[in-house]
């Protein structure tokens, strides 16, 4: 409705508000207008050429900038160039080491040492090779022992070595170059020292090397990490790196490092006026900046921190900055420029200067000097606008307000007479319109009262169907929730779930798990017949039989072969049961299937796992045995050498020794058998794992000659043995009892093949040459001299098929009773362990030939030792403990016929209250190891408890019980082994009490 109070207003209304309006237009407009048009025109003239003289400068930063970019991504292209130069080249050499019959030797390979802390480096470096050409390889464990493809991929990692240095000469701000091996070492140029950096497995957790694995990288590209800190002292770099393959085989990663030092010093090339560059990579890492980034930081900054302070807060906004297009934010300049060669991005920021800044710059002081009585001439008429109009106005603008709020207002006096009748048609208005408005008042609040009334009722009825309506759709969510919940817990299940109908055979609900493991699709499940589509027809009937005892029964379990869709069969185990209706009439059958695949294969391997473990045990118990029997036959033995020992040097009455001229040779044999039953029970202890081999520089000819003059008598006389050994062989580092096992159990299985139809057995020793195509014939060996055993005999030889067998452990064509299968499982480890190499070649009655070769040593030969020197003696009190009686009688004879005074007991218990009565009286305490009721070490406890400076040997012939280290550690002075050798003890006990 449109009120309207014209015929209210005064007909005699003042013409001041059009002498206002005359006034205005007649003086300040004219004035201000006048004086805008000429500032205007003015700043227009000023603002062109500013913006010509901006676009130039603007233009030629921007080509600089492009410049700067484009000389970035060429250097980055030199790094890439040179990885994609050594790519091919690894790949290359392992292409052509791959086809060769041989094992490859790079000529820097014998550069590389072990340390004894378990691992290979290249420390040592020879003429003519420099640390300049070399990068330091340095690896975990030895670096023998290893298998062929170990030895290529170092053959390839050392071939590199050349293109290390030139990608280094050629990109010198390039920090390090490497290759790092998934087989456990790393390539390193420059070169460093292995005490300062070495390979560790640290290493795979870097960027640089996870991001290479086949599943981060599987299109095997090269890419950039992220910024990080050089564990050896390099500060912040980035590095460019690229997976290695052997065919499909992923082997390692090539890589380059480039500092940030490198890459300030180009961004910081670029300076202009109050603009700084700085270089980011994808993850808003800073890759440079000149003032926040250098080698000595050991903090990564991010793109926030190189912004200004009033661009922080939009650094979003450069992300969707384009390339070449200058983006103008705030009083900044900001270029973009994004490289080709890696994932980074270049960013250049300038303060930009003021208008009146930029003013001065290019036009000068006299511009802003008129710019300024320009500006001051249009205050003034502002001030005079403001005097005569604007002030009046507000106040009239104030007055209207007062009488809005239905307030009463005196007129102000201070306003200029032409605004007063104006101030009079306003207050004369507002009084016509409060009448009316009071009486509108009355009628809207009854209108308002019966719309109110009428809303509350539509509310309440609109409320009701609401919560109707909620409560519904609250159910039907719930019923949603619960299937989608029942189809992921059945499809969650990794064991098969089936419902089906036994009745129509119809499968009514199932789950992921039967579609995998029966290949069968939603659609041909739902229409397929069960069982019939699942199961063979043998397991067919038994599954019917099933169901109808479930029938009765109610639940079941059964194993059954499922048929797949491709054929495939998988044994099953379900458990099956029903679900009846209301009415307890059979309605479902639920089958929960489960793969027993594994199950069945690990009954399999189980059995196996048995078998072996027998075996075992029954090897463990014979070497526990073998280690028994040589304890107890190293005392025996040392009851015949003492008492030959003793026999050998009877003295009469007078102290003077007795020449026994027949006797004395007998006795002498008897020595020698001792002291070769004395290594034979070290070849029983070697054999139970009780004592290692000791290793010496020998001549092998004299073995094979004993060797087999202990074989003879026990080889069947319709056997012909040839033995031709070739003169001045060199010597071998060998243990004799072992190279002798070795010989006699080669005999015995050659003798074994020509028992029953004789033959000719012929054993042969000479040194041959191997050169890089002989020695293809003995793996692992290198080109050198060896010697050679060779034992070749005429029986049935081996077939074929178990050839490739005879070294495995327990292996064995020998009936029942005649071997245990371990023959040529020990001759094969002995042989390995001393650097060697063993074959075989055989046909089917054509005999069988086996060549064994030992390298030859430069070391000097080893002689047994020649008693050249009297034995020393001396007149000290010992005190000798052991219980054998045989043994502590004839071992403290032999003491007592050095001059010493000795003390015999049999009793350790007895010994120690001996000792106790009187400890200063002793000077020397030896006491066997192994003894009833307290043990040689417990007895050298307990002296020392009571005398801690007293002098303790112990003796005894198993040395798994004690070793030299553990005696150190125990206090004790010294260990020797049983049988006791007299002029060994003696020097032992010299030693001991001249300390």
């Amino acid at each position: 409705m449109t009120l309207s109070t014209e015929h209210d207003i005064p007909n005699d209304t003042p013409s001041g508000p059009l002498k206002i309006i005359e006034f205005h237009t007649r003086n300040a407009m004219t004035v201000f207008l006048a004086l805008l048009g000429i500032l205007v025109i003015f700043f227009i003239l000023l603002g062109v050429q500013y913006h010509k003289s901006s676009a130039i400068s603007r233009q030629s930063l921007i080509n600089h900038f492009d410049e700067q970019v484009v000389y970035l991504d060429s250097l980055l292209q030199q790094m890439i160039s040179h990885l994609n130069d050594m790519h091919e080249t690894a790949v290359t050499d392992l292409l052509e080491t791959r086809l060769q019959p041989g094992m490859p030797r790079h000529p820097t390979f014998n550069l590389i040492t072990d340390a004894p802390a378990l691992y290979f480096h290249m420390d040592k470096i020879e003429a003519p090779f420099t640390r300049e050409m070399m990068g330091n390889l340095t690896g975990d464990g030895n670096l023998s022992g290893r298998n062929r493809d170990f030895y290529r991929e170092i053959h390839m990692a050392l071939r590199l070595n050349p293109l290390f240095r030139s990608a280094r000469q050629s990109v010198k701000t390039s920090a390090w170059v490497y290759y790092i091996s998934a087989s456990g070492f790393i390539n390193l140029y420059p070169w460093v020292a292995s005490e300062e950096w070495r390979f560790t497995t640290e290493s795979y957790e870097k960027e640089f090397y996870s991001r290479a694995l086949p599943e981060n990288n599987s299109s095997k590209e090269l890419f950039w990490t992220r910024v990080y800190t050089d564990e050896v002292g390099m500060g912040l770099m980035s590095t460019c790196a690229v997976p290695i393959y052997d065919e499909n085989r992923f082997v390692g990663v090539l890589a380059m490092d480039v500092t940030v030092d490198f890459l300030n010093r180009i961004v910081s090339r670029f300076r202009s006026g109050e603009g700084s560059m700085f270089l980011m990579n994808d993850q808003e890492q800073l890759l440079a900046h000149p003032n926040l980034t250098s080698s000595k930081d050991r903090q990564i900054k991010n793109l926030e921190d190189a912004l200004p302070g009033s661009l922080r807060q939009q650094h979003q906004s450069l992300d969707d900055l384009l390339p070449g297009e200058p983006l103008r934010t705030g009083d900044f300049l900001v270029l973009k420029g994004e490289l080709q060669r890696a994932p980074w991005t270049l960013f250049y920021i300038e303060k930009q200067p003021s208008l009146i800044q930029a003013f001065i710059n290019h036009f000068g002081v006299t511009i802003l000097l008129l710019l300024a009585g320009l500006l001051g001439l249009v205050i003034a008429v502002i001030i005079l606008n403001h005097f005569f109009f604007i002030l009046p106005a507000e106040k009239l603008v104030q007055f209207i307000l007062v009488r809005n709020r239905w307030e009463r207002s005196d007129l102000d006096q201070h306003v200029p007479g032409i605004w007063k009748p104006l101030f009079a048609v306003v207050d004369h208005t507002y009084a016509k319109v409060e009448s009316f408005t009071r009486e509108s008042k009355n009628q809207s609040k009854l209108l308002e009262d019966k719309v109110r009334q009428r809303t509350a009722d539509l509310e309440h009825v609109n409320t009701t169907l609401q919560q109707q309506i909620k409560e519904r759709r609250k159910v039907e969510s719930e019923l949603q929730q619960q299937m989608a919940f029942t189809d992921t817990a059945l499809n969650s299940q990794q064991d098969t779930f089936f419902l089906f109908n036994p009745v129509s055979s119809q499968a009514v609900r199932w789950n992921k798990a039967f579609n995998d493991i029966s290949g069968y699709s939603d659609e041909e499940i739902a229409v397929l017949p069960a069982p019939e589509t699942y199961y063979s027809p043998e397991d067919l009937e038994r599954a019917r039989q099933f169901i109808q005892e479930v029938v009765q029964e109610g639940i079941g379990i059964i194993e059954l072969e499922l048929i797949c869709k491709d054929g495939q069969k998988i044994p099953m185990e379900y458990s099956v049961s029903l679900i009846d209706d209301d009415r307890n009439n059979l309605k479902y059958m639920i089958s929960i299937g489960r793969d027993i695949s594994e199950r069945r294969q690990a009954a399999v391997e189980k059995e196996i796992l048995e078998a072996k473990l027998q075996q075992s045990l029954k090897m463990e118990a014979v070497g526990t045995l073998a280690g028994g029997i040589a304890h107890d036959f190293n005392n025996i033995l040392g009851i015949i050498i003492g008492n030959t020992d003793l026999a050998i040097s009877i003295h009469d009455s007078t102290g003077k020794a007795v020449e026994l001229s027949k006797a004395r040779s007998n006795l002498e044999e008897i020595k020698v058998a001792g002291l070769r039953a004395k290594d034979l029970v070290h070849q029983l202890l070697s054999f139970s794992r009780k004592s290692a081999a000791l290793k010496r520089p020998i001549d092998i000819g004299p073995v094979v000659n004993e060797s087999m003059r202990l074989l003879r008598a026990s080889i069947p006389t319709t056997i012909d043995i040839e033995v031709k050994i070739e003169e001045l062989l060199e010597p071998v580092n060998a243990d004799p009892t072992q190279i002798q096992q070795v010989i006699i159990n080669l005999c015995n299985n050659a003798a074994h093949a020509m028992e029953k139809t004789g033959g000719k057995l012929f054993v042969g020793l000479e040194q041959v040459t191997l050169d890089n195509e002989s020695r293809l014939g003995y793996f692992p060996l290198e080109s050198g001299r060896y010697v050679r055993l060779t034992v070749r005999d005429t029986g049935m030889g081996i077939p074929r098929e178990i050839r490739r067998r005879v070294f495995d452990p327990y292996f064995t064509t020998k009936e029942v009773g005649k071997g245990s299968g371990m023959g040529l499982a020990i001759v094969h480890g002995i042989v390995t362990h001393h650097d060697g190499a063993i074959s075989i070649s055989s046909e089917p009655g054509d005999g069988t030939q086996v060549h064994v070769l030992l390298p030859v040593t430069a070391g000097q030969l080893s002689a047994d030792p020649v008693n050249t020197k009297d034995i020393p003696g001396g007149t000290e009190s010992i005190l000798f403990v052991d219980d054998e009686v045989a043994i502590a009688s004839v071992t403290g004879q032999l003491i007592e016929r050095l001059g010493y005074r000795v003390r015999i007991s049999t009793d350790p218990e007895e010994a120690l209250r001996v000792f106790t009565k009187d400890p200063d009286s002793y000077d020397l305490v030896i006491t066997d190891m192994t003894m009833p009721k307290m043990t040689g070490v417990k007895l050298a406890s307990a002296m020392f408890s009571i005398r801690k400076d007293i002098p303790v040997i112990i003796s005894t012939g198993y040395s798994s019980l004690i070793s030299e280290t553990d005696a150190e550690h125990l206090g004790l002075a010294g260990l020797v082994m049983k049988p006791i050798d007299i002029r060994e003890t003696a020097g032992l006990i010299r030693s001991v009490l001249d300390k």
